[in-house]
């Protein structure tokens, strides 16, 4: 016989398993009933209270059964608790109340600070803003004196540059009409006064021209023809204008002043 032919197959090795198993656990059961059962059996057999103990016991009982309960006391005693537990609960709803109105009474506090807060700036700002106001109508004012005195003084100062000039002028010998021109203001007076004297430069120049061609004619066709006449604004630009020999000094001042 070899090994492998002596070996048992697998499943007769575990149904012998199995059986022992079963066996074990029958035990086991069977142990652990015969234990209970004389755990039980001894507790049945000791004395657990003495016989002194039970007598007090049944006395005391039979004692309490004889003896009358008072109900009286009993009420009594029930309307002490509940007006000590309605005691107790009124001071704590008023210790409640009493919270509650501390706390409204300091928000309505706060709210009140807060407002008078918010007004006492809204006055303070109003107060400021109508002092800057006032202090801006007053730099304004002051402004506007300043700025019309500086007017003043130009004007004043541009005045007596023109009189300086004019008297430096009428010592050289300039024309009323240049003398005019110069002691104008503004510009639209100097525009208007420019063209009245271009005007008369031309009338003069168209004087000029028809003197020489009638000088001309005369010379060459032998007619005494007298010296054409001169129009009124030339008359009357050759009445203001002084009368000054040194035509050469003049024009050299002229240039040394422009």
């Amino acid at each position: 016989f070899t090994k492998e032919s002596l070996k048992i197959p697998f499943y007769i090795q575990f149904q012998y398993d199995l059986c022992i198993l079963d066996f074990y656990g029958y035990l086991e059961q069977e142990v652990e009933g015969t234990m209970v059962q004389d755990f039980l059996q001894h507790l049945l057999q000791s004395e657990i209270v003495n016989s002194g103990i039970l007598e007090d016991l049944k006395t005391k009982g039979i004692r309490e059964k004889k003896e009358p309960k008072d109900l009286r006391i009993k009420m009594e005693l029930r309307h002490k608790q509940v007006k000590e537990n309605r005691m107790k609960r009124q001071k704590e709803l008023e210790l409640l109340k009493q919270e509650k109105a501390m706390k409204k009474l300091a928000v309505s506090e706060a709210q009140k600070q807060l407002q008078e807060e918010t007004m006492r700036k809204a006055l303070k700002a109003k107060k400021e803003e109508a002092a800057i106001q006032k202090q801006m109508v007053i730099l304004r004012k002051e402004l506007g004196e300043k700025r019309h005195l500086m007017e003043e003084a130009r004007k004043m100062e541009r005045k007596r540059h023109n009189l300086k000039k004019i008297q430096t002028l009428i010592e050289v010998g300039l024309s009323p009409a240049e003398l005019t021109y110069l002691n104008c203001d503004n510009e639209e007076q100097k525009e208007e006064q420019a063209k009245k004297q271009e005007l008369l430069n031309k009338v003069n120049t168209a004087d000029q021209k028809l003197w020489k061609r009638e000088q001309f004619s005369e010379q060459n066709g032998g007619s005494n023809l007298k010296k054409p006449e001169k129009s009124e604004k030339t008359k009357c630009w050759l009445r203001c204008k002084p009368k000054n020999k040194n035509v050469k000094g003049k024009k050299q001042q002229k240039k040394r002043l422009n």
